[in-house]
């Protein structure tokens, strides 16, 4: 905890200093006013990361679950008509973990997100659905399940910052086959997000997350199965001047708490680094402002054995 309260802090920090300086003169460093004119936007981009989880069942440990995490990501944006665009996000992520000292774990999903919104110099408001489909595999259980998103996403432009909601009803159809015993289980709940976005520079972001998610459904044997996840975050990302590369640091803390006969919590803390390579918009700054801006939900996982009441 001591590694997120300090990344959260300096962060913090730095958006308080970057506020204080906000009247200062322009200058080529300074973003500019909002641009309103949407072109064709996109980016793919590539990441690596380590993380740091552990789980209890009533109390009781059931050990830590480190492991390795990459993902990758393609995004394209492009203007309809007059204030109205569409982005569209493919994204494929891949966690491998170690179960304390019984087993190795591997998680791979993919999802696809499709955006429609209209944007202006003051904000932006739009719809957003998603699908994600996710293969896992640990010691006898093998489990493929899908979630399907719909929802709705703003964006709020002030000077240099924005300000960034996502709300979206959520379904979890969870599929599973322990000991060649299939199962399928029906979930539904909400998943909310809001993040703060500040620009230094017009290459140079930082940004602070909240996202919260709550499931409920029939369990295996148990009646009901409720789950609810928090996760904060904080997020920086550099463009190289005069250059489409750009790299990123992401620090994340999550935690799980499933209920039903009796307890099941985890926690996890995530450091991610990657490169992005980019096109179209010529700064972060114009992308957030008239390019590829959004973001594709990511809903908080589990990562021990029978997290959704199976066990």
């Amino acid at each position: 905890m001591n590694i997120i309260k300090s990344a959260l802090l300096c962060s913090a920090a730095t958006l308080a200093i970057a506020s204080a300086n906000a009247a200062d003169l322009p200058s080529k460093k300074s973003p500019a006013n909002a641009f309103t004119q949407m072109g064709i936007d996109a980016f793919v981009s590539a990441g690596f990361g380590y993380s740091w989880a552990g789980a209890n069942v009533d109390g009781e440990s059931v050990g830590s679950m480190n492991g390795v995490n990459f993902e990758t990501r393609a995004t394209f944006a492009a203007p309809l008509t007059g204030a109205i665009g569409i982005q569209a996000d493919g994204e494929f992520v891949r966690n491998s973990n170690r179960l304390g000292d019984m087993f190795d774990r591997v998680e791979q999903t993919g999802s696809l997100a499709g955006h429609v919104f209209a944007r202006n110099n003051t904000g932006l408001l739009g719809v957003i659905a998603q699908g994600n489909s996710t293969t896992e595999n640990v010691a006898f259980e093998n489990t493929q399940h899908r979630r399907y998103f719909l929802g709705a996403e703003g964006q709020y432009f002030l000077g240099k910052t924005t300000i960034y909601g996502q709300a979206a009803y959520q379904n979890l159809s969870y599929g599973s086959g322990i000991i060649n015993l299939p199962i399928e289980l029906s979930f539904g709940g909400m998943n909310l997000s809001a993040q703060v976005r500040h620009f230094m520079e017009p290459n140079w972001m930082a940004a602070l997350k909240v996202d919260y998610q709550n499931l409920t459904g029939d369990g295996l044997i148990l009646s009901a199965v409720k789950q609810t996840a928090w996760r904060v975050g904080a997020r920086t990302e550099y463009r190289l001047d005069a250059s489409p590369i750009s790299v990123y640091g992401d620090l994340s803390h999550a935690w799980n708490n499933v209920s039903f006969d009796g307890s099941y919590k985890e926690n996890e803390t995530r450091a991610m680094a990657g490169i992005k390579l980019n096109f179209g918009t010529s700064t972060l700054f114009e992308r957030d402002r008239s390019g590829a801006s959004l973001e594709p939900i990511r809903p908080s996982r589990l990562i021990g054995l029978g997290g959704l009441g199976l066990l």
